[in-house]
């Protein structure tokens, strides 16, 4: 009776869940219409969600505001040398500066960025060692090593495994020049570095689960996160939070500055347009390490959105309905997840020319998210770079008073459009 009970449980479960999949799949196919027609963003501020657009020329060449890059590096990923030739390869005309910053003279990415650097004689890239450390957040730390070299008033800031398109850089501050934005970040997918098993089933979290999941949130009004892979914030705005030194020893430090962005007064865009994360695990131990971090972590900060997202492991519930109580019921309650899984992919890799994996993985990929899931649970402690953290203390310390915000309207805004999310 018991396990009767539980085999219903668990297949409601599912197939509440395929049919929450089924409507990730239509909000990503909706959304994404306005790739190529003009920069599109969803915004959250204190007091409500809306869908920014932007004409694709919303500049001209010689009003572009000029940027500094900072690129944060820890050891070398096999795709690092092809991830910094796309930072060079930008349609943005403005004035850019590109600093890579590195903890140690004997990191493998440092010959790369020398290398780099000399068949880039005339890009303005400056590289940045020392070991000199400022809290327990190793790539805040790097930040914070790299920002007084930085020369220009706007920050972008881009994770060592992320590789962008060429409009990246003008999408992403077309949108920061918005009226009201304070910061923008982008969507992103997973890659995998190699075409072996766990890089792949790695890169198919991140763009059939994670990516689907974040658009959905955002669009509906649920949660617009600041994804750390790629951000652009002004200096000002930066200052007037508190800098990177208040978050130096947060472990979900994007999300942290996100939140402190718009506690100030300003909105907080995240950008259609889509970076990639270069996936490296080489074995299921670095599989599950990187994936408990997160999942351990948007637990704490959000644990009743992160127990409610059980739905989302449609798959999973449905696998365990079939092994408590194995009837044609069951059965077809897994198949239809499994489908709704296959749509969710072709929709998504349609949508964002990302294919990071085969469908023929997607069961087995669904039953690992499934476990990562359930294992977050269990502890909250996170291991990253080396250290670790508890997941629910690793937080900025201290209050701070951010100053009243300027709201500026910048050049190349003025036919910004907001509208409502329906």
């Amino acid at each position: 009776m018991i396990s009767e009970l539980a085999g219903e449980l668990a297949t409601f479960i599912g197939a509440v869940g395929s049919l929450y999949c089924l409507a990730e799949a239509f909000t990503v196919h909706r959304l994404m219409r306005l790739k190529g027609v003009r920069t599109t963003a969803v915004v959250t501020t204190e007091s409500g969600t809306k869908l920014l657009t932007l004409p694709v020329h919303s500049y001209t060449g010689n009003n572009m505001p000029a940027v500094t890059i900072f690129k944060p590096l820890y050891k070398a990923p096999p795709s690092l040398r092809e991830d910094l030739e796309t930072l060079i390869w930008q349609d943005y005309t403005g004035p850019v500066e590109i600093i890579f910053g590195l903890h140690s003279q004997s990191d493998p990415a440092k010959p790369i960025v020398d290398q780099f650097r000399k068949q880039h004689p005339f890009a303005n890239i400056k590289v940045v060692v020392t070991s000199k450390e400022h809290g327990t957040n190793a790539k805040v730390t790097n930040l914070l090593n790299m920002v007084p070299h930085a020369r220009h008033p706007i920050f972008v800031v881009c994770d060592g495994d992320t590789a962008v398109r060429p409009n990246w850089l003008s999408s992403l501050i077309r949108t920061l020049e918005a009226p009201g934005i304070g910061l923008t970040s982008c969507l992103y997918g997973g890659v995998p570095e190699r075409p072996q098993f766990w890089p792949i089933m790695s890169a198919m979290g991140v763009s059939y689960s994670f990516l689907p999941n974040v658009v959905f949130a955002a669009t509906s009004g649920l949660e617009v996160p600041c994804l750390g892979a790629t951000i652009a914030i002004r200096q000002s705005t930066l200052a007037a939070v508190g800098g990177f030194e208040r978050f130096a020893s947060a472990l979900a430090d994007d999300y942290d500055l996100g939140r402190a962005v718009r506690a100030a007064g300003y909105g907080v865009a995240l950008s259609t347009s889509l970076v990639y994360h270069s996936a490296g695990e080489k074995r299921i131990s670095e599989l599950f390490a990187h994936e408990l971090r997160w999942a351990r972590t948007i637990r704490m900060i959000n644990p009743i959105g992160y127990a409610l997202s059980a739905i989302t492991y449609n798959v999973g519930f449905a696998a365990l309905g079939i092994l408590a109580d194995r009837t044609e019921l069951w059965l077809a309650a897994l198949v239809f997840a499994i489908a709704a899984r296959t749509v969710l992919q072709h929709v998504v890799d349609r949508s964002f020319a990302c294919r990071s994996g085969p469908a023929w993985l997607l069961p087995l990929r669904d039953l690992l998210s499934f476990l990562v899931f359930a294992l977050s649970f269990m502890s909250r402690k996170v291991r990253w770079g080396g250290r670790v953290f508890d997941a629910s203390t690793s937080r900025p310390a201290g209050s701070f008073r951010p100053s009243t915000p300027q709201n500026p309207r910048p050049a190349g805004a003025a036919n910004a459009r907001y509208s409502l999310l329906t």
